[in-house]
């Protein structure tokens, strides 16, 4: 009990409301969205429970959009936040099933249908970025002429911008005479984190690559290195080779000859025998290029294909 009241305490608290009659006069944007801080948990909770004052001087009487940001330090006081859940549950403001999915620790997204009203919850997956649950409900008006609210219980990190993500997208203007949606919300938040894992997976390439551009260029030193040793050793290896075969008799006595007269067959044997050796090469370097040549060409025409269908 003392661990769940310590990190119930931890966590802070902010609701924003508007309309769609609101965001039709500002131009369909949400524009300096009045995010209000929410000094704990009780008001939290009467937030929640309490029903909002229709406005029509204010543009607040129909198609409201309630939300309410629960800020945590850190994913595991989502374990921690049963009281907001149980009593959104009894509100209307969330489904059953989106207590599961935060209990359990659920990855993902999924649209849940009831009889009068469609709910989308998500969960980002518990990697390095910053985390955000969701769950955006539409809630049932009361009273003779029903209209449709909508309401939204965000548990984010505390690094989540929510005014960015507010300001990000244009309202859908072409709703009537549907029932306006405020799905734009969760939108802008998905599209977000694709942004942040997509500038994750290119700052990974790039430091791979870097990896590999610096273990290339140690490779490149080493073979270098060899290929100078090669040169300076060759001329000398070459030379005692030749030296040391038994077509020299260096213990000739004087008048003997030193140099034997097949000294030739040496040449006629090495040098057809290099040329078959270069020739064989160059073949083999030709047929390769074209092999790759082939490839590249079908690559170019399976990718061509995949994009025109």
């Amino acid at each position: 009990m003392t661990a769940s009241k310590s990190l119930s305490t931890a966590c802070s608290y902010q609701s924003f409301e508007t309309s769609a009659a609101v965001i039709q006069r500002a131009g369909w944007k949400i524009k300096n969205p009045q995010i209000k801080e929410v000094a704990n948990e009780t008001e939290a909770l009467n937030f929640i429970k309490t029903r909002p004052v229709r406005d029509k001087r204010q543009n607040l009487d129909v198609n409201r959009f309630r939300l309410l940001i629960v800020r945590l330090e850190d994913r595991s006081q989502l374990y921690y936040q049963d009281a907001i859940l149980r009593t959104a549950e009894a509100a209307g403001w969330i489904h059953g099933e989106f207590i599961g999915f935060v209990e359990k620790g659920t990855m993902g997204s999924a649209v849940l249908k009831g009889k009068h009203n469609i709910s989308i919850i998500m969960q980002t997956p518990g990697d390095s970025l910053p985390f955000i649950t969701l769950s955006m409900s539409e809630l049932q008006t009361e009273g003779s002429q029903r209209r449709i609210d909508w309401v939204c219980l965000l548990f984010a990190a505390s690094e989540i911008d929510l005014e960015f993500f507010l300001r990000e997208e244009s309202f859908p203007s072409d709703y009537s005479p549907l029932t306006p949606d405020y799905m734009f919300l969760p939108v802008c938040i998905l599209k977000w984190q694709m942004e942040q894992v997509d500038a994750e997976v290119s700052i990974m390439i790039a430091r791979y690559s870097f990896i590999a551009a610096d273990k290339a260029r140690r490779d490149s030193s080493s073979m270098k290195t060899i290929a100078i040793l090669t040169l300076v050793f060759l001329p000398a290896t070459t030379v005692a080779s030749i030296f040391s075969m038994t077509m020299f008799d260096w213990g000739a006595t004087q008048g003997d000859k030193v140099v034997s007269k097949r000294l030739w067959m040496y040449f006629a044997v090495a040098i057809p025998l290099t040329l078959v050796v270069i020739g064989t090469w160059v073949l083999w370097y030709r047929w390769s290029q074209k092999e790759k040549t082939k490839r590249s060409q079908s690559d170019i025409e399976i990718a061509m294909i995949s994009d025109i269908n």
